[in-house]
């Protein structure tokens, strides 16, 4: 995400939705609060709950926030096959 961008804060009712932070600092919504995140942090959002993303910071000095995930409902079969049952 540049600086300055954010991902429609939204609920999902159909599935969970997981993301994981690889680069920058950013924000990640969550029900009802905006929470800091940064490098190898991860955020798990249940059914149902308003979740978002944004990059809050601007100006000359700030840095893109790099994050990747969704819903678990849309995985790609072909990442799912094969995988254990936990």
């Amino acid at each position: 995400m540049l600086p300055g961008e954010t991902l429609g804060v939204r609920p999902r009712e159909e599935s969970e939705a997981v993301y994981f932070v690889f680069e920058g600092e950013g924000q990640f919504y969550l029900h009802d609060r905006w929470v800091d995140l940064g490098p190898g942090d991860g955020v798990f959002a249940p059914p149902g709950v308003r979740h978002g993303a944004r990059n809050p910071h601007t100006g000359h000095l700030a840095s893109r926030f790099v994050l990747f995930g969704g819903s678990v409902a849309e995985m790609p079969s072909y990442l799912a096959d094969g995988l254990p049952d936990l």
